[in-house]
């Protein structure tokens, strides 16, 4: 059957629990790792739909700011679809944007971090820039890997974040924003909040974008939508 659905993920903070805001700048991040709870069930319900493919799409700015390399990026997704697949879940698409703009590069030395990593600071005609949420390049290119006709699928992004949530309305789709309880130990959590709530009030978003508070509820909601179209 036909894939006519893409649902992308954000990873940290929405699959498994990020309190140091930059998952996997500790040598024993395998011990640290943590699933959130209600993702397994989530997302398996959601990769049981034959419709449907499942995408995660993950800014790791961490690269760019010299905290970890591609390859302890690449290890943290190899791992975790280990895991997935152990629970039967299938993620077809493992999409991680390492890049930043010039402006976020000087933000960060004039605040004095010293390890950047200027080979993924991009100009601002690059077009890489484009795999950076809130733009949906992660989206387009796990949209190639999966050999699908962009503009024919039905798009959704759960994340934690206000730029997960523009990232789909920029694909065309709808923003879903997960909040678990448990994302409340974690560094960014500590701004998400307020920004959300000014999103939701916000009319230019209204119908594109929901606030939620588990992956479970998040397929719930696209596999009832997915049963209307």
């Amino acid at each position: 059957m036909a894939i006519k659905y893409l649902v992308g993920l954000d990873r940290d903070d929405t699959l498994n629990l990020d309190k140091l805001t930059y998952f996997g700048v500790e040598p024993n991040w395998k011990e640290l790792l943590k699933i959130i709870d209600g993702v397994y069930e989530g997302l398996k319900k959601l990769s049981a739909h034959p419709e449907v493919a499942l995408a995660v799409v993950t800014n790791q700015v961490g690269i760019a700011k010299g905290k970890f390399d591609e390859q302890r990026v690449i290890e943290i997704n190899e791992y975790m679809d280990e895991l997935f697949k152990e629970e039967g879940i299938k993620i077809d698409s493992w999409q991680y944007s390492p890049y930043s703009d010039k402006k976020g590069a000087q933000r960060w030395k004039d605040k004095g971090v010293k390890n950047i990593n200027w080979n993924y600071i991009l100009e601002d005609d690059d077009l890489r820039l484009q795999l950076i949420k809130p733009n949906d390049g992660m989206m387009r290119k796990a949209c190639e890997e999966i050999g699908a006709d962009y503009n024919q699928l039905e798009k959704y992004i759960i994340g934690d974040s206000t730029s997960d949530a523009k990232a789909a309305i920029q694909a065309g789709g709808t923003g879903i924003i997960v909040t678990h309880p448990e994302i409340k130990e974690g560094k960014n959590a500590r701004y998400q909040a307020p920004k959300i709530e000014e999103m939701m009030q916000d009319p230019q978003y209204e119908g594109k974008v929901h606030w939620i508070h588990s992956m479970v509820d998040a397929a719930d909601l696209i596999l009832e939508e997915i049963q209307r179209i």
